[in-house]
């Protein structure tokens, strides 16, 4: 193990201490970030480097332990309280980040009035891809502004896959279920997550209780199943485009939930 290596990773790990994310005005009309929950976002974290060429870094409270190539694009790579990174590379950077926050793209529509209730839609890309791609594909702003509603397009974290579509970003996906798209353990716990977005929606605007929807496409899909599911106390009903749930029957929601599942161009 060179010295200078071994330098490089721990000035690494010193870089990401105490970031974290500015909080946002919202505006009718118009996207902005909603945040969930407190506004910093990384965990302290102590590091050691083993006899075996790995460097264990290893935290407090259950999070996430991120990588980056080049302090840009961050990919999971391991949930818990540890991780054990390979030293094998000339540089590397690390940071342990909490489940929230995770700002999100919010939109309320025009002539938005605090003194009605609006329904909400949550609206979930697909695997590999983000808020940008899925507000494009199936862009509500201009039905938001003709019929009175809030949508939120948030993101999926990246995860560890190194070798998928995005090489050594990872990719951007929801931790949804067993169906797709990779191991369950190195992201996190994304149905908590939203249900901690909606939360706050509702803290932050003026939502109609009896209208919270999720709508997703592939991945997206997936993940709106779960929410159904998880949280069918809030979520009145999903829209799922080219995905699917549990195959395992006994994941079920324990009150009713409607249910739009389209699967090809012609339905």
């Amino acid at each position: 193990m060179s010295k200078n290596i071994c330098k490089t990773f721990l000035l690494c790990m010193a870089l990401f201490q105490g970031t974290d994310f500015a909080q946002c005005a919202t505006f009718e009309g118009a996207f902005s970030l909603l945040n969930v929950n407190a506004p910093e976002t990384n965990m302290p974290q102590s590091f050691k480097v083993q006899s075996n060429g790995r460097m264990a870094i290893t935290w407090d409270e259950k999070g996430i332990c991120e990588g980056s190539p080049d302090l840009k694009t961050w990919y999971g790579l391991g949930e818990g309280t540890k991780y054990f990174a390979k030293m094998d590379q000339g540089h590397a950077f690390f940071r342990v980040k909490k489940a929230m926050p995770r700002p999100s793209q919010m939109y309320l529509p025009k002539n938005y009035d605090s003194q009605k209730k609006y329904p909400l839609i949550l609206n979930l890309h697909g695997y590999t891809g983000d808020w940008n791609h899925q507000n494009g594909y199936f862009p509500l702003q201009k039905h938001a502004d003709n019929k009175g509603f809030i949508f939120c397009v948030p993101d999926g974290e990246r995860d560890s896959d190194k070798n998928g579509w995005n090489q050594y970003q990872g990719n951007r996906r929801w931790n949804s279920i067993d169906a797709c798209c990779g191991t369950r353990h190195d992201l996190l716990d994304d149905s908590a997550y939203l249900r901690a977005m909606i939360d706050q929606a509702i803290n932050n605007y003026s939502i109609d209780m009896e209208r919270i929807y999720v709508m997703g496409f592939s991945n997206g899909a997936q993940m709106a199943f779960r929410m159904a599911i998880d949280h069918s106390d809030i979520i009145a009903g999903i829209v799922s485009i080219g995905g699917i749930s549990y195959k395992d029957t006994s994941y079920a929601p324990k009150f009713p939930v409607h249910v739009l599942a389209i699967h090809g161009t012609k339905e």
